[in-house]
């Protein structure tokens, strides 16, 4: 039995988070046609619309989906090993593609994960990476993000060098965000100016760069999720376990997708910073470990310790209650929307694993072999939903162990995750079953 509500009234609703955010893009919104019924074949699903404000409620329980191991990309002991990886993609003939950042090359493989070829090599020159952190595609072009080198590189999908555009030094992932669309992705961009403004990204189309460029919230309206030193070796920062921040990717057309990742609100952001769209879900608080807190109050106060004359701010270790409950925002090839969240042990086993997350072969740790239990192991407590792109949910499974630096990608019924094993990357394919 399914059902929609649908209601039509009151003022236009507005979003604290839409004046966090700078968009200057162009985009047309398809969504924006006024109060209309929405159908769900499987679930009840509410949607909203008020002012021009589309508000979709999905429900607290969906279709369970299954994930599948087919392969695992890369053998730890030969030459085909990824050292460290910034990126995976996948074209349409299966094929992956992973930015090696440590060897300054990029890899494919075949859908079974035998090496195809390198594209590349570590170097300054045509044809040259010295760090490739992001991949995405621009038709049947394959544009790497070149953090060292300050370029975006242009490549065939046979491996040949198509030339580059200049962009800027980038150190950090996700370098690229790609939308669903083949005639637009994001590029990061970092440096001086960045340290003010906050990192963000611009766009990029078969033509190349624009000036159109999606600020990143900066989560204003959250706690600090670091404390601050002054003093002994320079500036020491010390994370605080679970302090809320921002989850965010975008979508095709230029919205920002965003939310804070103590809350299931997803917000869509459109060019003028007004909020368009919302997207929630019922999601239980999940209560926050003592040892982990414990852990960061401990590494402070050593340091404070050894540094009588620094200024800490805030002075102490914040301690928060609860856990953040979203992890990664990623669009796929489809444009659907996946969101990483928090699970109740509850969920989990009803969810139930197999194959697809916790007992593939080989194991893994998320966010490097020696992180400490705390917030980088979120998926192992994690699940996914996958959301159509008006964001009803379509299925939740079981999330994978992965590299946490490293986005996962998704096209049609197969999903791709970079996990570290045994000290290098490894990328496991696998099979999205569907349920009903």
């Amino acid at each position: 039995m399914s059902s929609v509500r649908v209601r039509c009234c009151g003022a236009r609703a507005s979003s604290t988070l839409a004046t966090l955010l700078s968009v200057a893009i162009f985009a047309a919104m398809p969504w924006l046609t006024g109060c209309a019924q929405r159908a769900d074949a499987s679930r009840t699903v509410v949607v909203d619309t008020a002012g021009g404000v589309v508000h979709v409620h999905n429900p607290a329980r969906g279709s369970v989906w299954r994930l599948r191991l087919l392969a695992t990309v890369a053998d730890l002991a030969d030459s085909t090993a990824i050292l460290r990886a910034g990126a995976v993609t996948a074209d349409s003939a299966g094929r992956i593609y992973v930015a090696d950042a440590r060897a300054g090359l990029v890899r494919v493989f075949d859908s079974t994960g035998h090496l195809v070829r390198t594209i590349g090599r570590r170097g300054t020159g045509d044809g040259e990476f010295r760090r490739p952190l992001g991949l995405g595609w621009l038709g049947d072009t394959l544009v790497v993000l070149d953090g060292s080198n300050a370029r975006l590189a242009l490549v065939s999908r046979d491996g040949a060098w198509l030339g580059a555009w200049p962009h800027g030094y980038v150190g950090n992932t996700p370098a690229i965000i790609s939308t669903g669309d083949e005639r637009e992705l994001y590029a990061r961009v970092e440096g001086a100016a960045s340290a003010v403004a906050g990192a963000w990204y611009r766009r990029v189309t078969p033509a190349g760069p624009t000036n159109d460029t999606l600020h990143l919230p900066r989560g204003a309206e959250s706690p600090a999720a670091s404390v601050v030193c002054l003093g002994g070796t320079g500036i020491m920062t010390f994370d605080i376990p679970s302090a809320p921040q921002w989850a965010y990717t975008f979508a095709h057309g230029g919205y920002t997708v965003a939310s804070p990742d103590n809350r299931y609100h997803i917000t869509f952001i459109d060019q003028r910073g007004d909020t368009v769209r919302t997207v929630d879900r019922p999601a239980a608080e999940i209560e926050a470990g003592s040892d982990v807190w414990q852990h960061a109050a401990d590494a402070l106060a050593q340091y404070e310790r050894a540094h009588p004359g620094a200024r800490c701010t805030p002075p102490r270790m914040p301690r928060v209650r609860t856990e953040r409950i979203l992890g990664d925002l990623f669009t796929d090839a489809d444009g659907r929307l996946w969101v990483e969240r928090r699970a109740t042990a509850a969920e989990r086993a009803t969810l139930g694993g197999a194959d697809s997350a916790q007992q593939d072969a080989g194991g893994g740790t998320p966010n490097g072999e020696d992180a400490p239990a705390s917030d980088s192991t979120l998926s192992r407590v994690a699940v996914l939903d996958v959301l159509d792109g008006e964001g009803k949910l379509l299925g939740t499974m079981p999330a994978p162990v992965r590299e946490l630096s490293v986005l996962p990608y998704a096209s049609g019924d197969r999903l791709y995750v970079v996990a570290r094993v045994g000290g290098r990357d490894v990328v496991r394919v696998y099979r999205i079953e569907r349920g009903t």
